[in-house]
């Protein structure tokens, strides 16, 4: 019986060759990226900065940070809990809490920090940073309806009496725009820029006489007008057709001289170089 023979000529000996020179390149690339992801040193970060320093601030210095007092803070939290509940994984190494992603969020919201610093401080990967806020962001947002709530009922009869001592009778609101800085657009970039010389966008509110919000609408470009904003938000239907629900007995907002003169709106005199002392104050 013959036994085969395996017969290699020149050719097919180059062959093999190049396949085991082509086996150990692989073998070689594979090596250097496991060496790679498993040995990489990480980025200098700040450990444990919530338990470390956050927790040993006084009161007035946690407010200072992250604009509010603990006893806020845990209300805050507690309201929120259900919807920021799951924890959020940071690349496989550990988890953030629901207190910690609050705190994250609100430092975002309430400082000109950078991703890249506030993950350094929080000890985060920056895609974990994105989700915390944009999860807090949306949980905030949900909540909002409940917490800011146009004066009804016993409210408005208390924040008429508290415009009152403040010498604004019949008041059941004040109303003024802010300005929101953001980075200028690469569509549309000028109309961003509001008279204050830098991109935003407007955040109108109305306020009580602790200076609670009652009514909240943001979006519009910074150079858009005071009194357009007015007419483009729920405020101005409260107005035109719903002023005796929302402004019963007479009543009124108080605003600056940007906004119309109206029943339910009542701005300062505007300045004509006829004003009497009394009209001035």
């Amino acid at each position: 019986m013959l036994e085969p023979r395996l017969e290699l000529n020149e050719c097919t000996w180059t062959n093999v060759q190049g396949s085991v020179n082509i086996c150990l390149f692989v073998y070689k690339i594979n090596f250097n990226l496991y060496y790679v992801m498993n040995y990489i040193v990480e980025r200098p970060r700040i450990n444990n900065y919530i338990e470390d320093v956050v927790e040993r601030y006084s009161e007035e210095e946690f407010r200072e940070n992250f604009r509010m007092y603990r006893t806020t803070f845990n209300h805050v939290l507690a309201l929120i809990h259900a919807d920021i509940a799951s924890e959020i994984t940071d690349n496989g190494r550990h988890t953030l809490s629901g207190k910690a992603q609050l705190l994250i969020a609100l430092w975002y919201f309430e400082t000109p920090d950078c991703f890249r610093s506030i993950c350094d401080r929080f000890n985060v990967g920056k895609a974990t940073a994105l989700r915390t806020v944009r999860r807090v962001a949306e949980a905030l947002c949900k909540l909002a309806p409940n917490i800011i709530t146009w004066p009804s009922g016993a409210y408005i009869e208390t924040v008429k009496n508290g415009f009152s001592q403040m010498g604004f009778p019949n008041t059941n609101g004040a109303i003024d725009g802010s300005y929101v800085r953001i980075p200028k657009p690469k569509e549309h970039g000028l109309s961003y820029i509001c008279r204050k010389n830098f991109p935003s966008v407007i955040l109108q509110a109305v306020c009580d006489h602790t200076l609670k919000f009652t009514h909240c609408y943001a979006g519009e470009v910074g150079s858009t007008h005071d009194a357009m904003v007015l007419k483009r938000n729920e405020v101005w239907s409260y107005i035109n057709d719903r002023a005796q629900e929302k402004f019963p007995d007479h009543t009124h907002l108080i605003g600056d001289k940007a906004y119309p003169c109206l029943p339910e709106l009542i701005p300062p005199y505007k300045e004509n170089g006829h004003l009497t002392n009394h009209q001035k104050n």
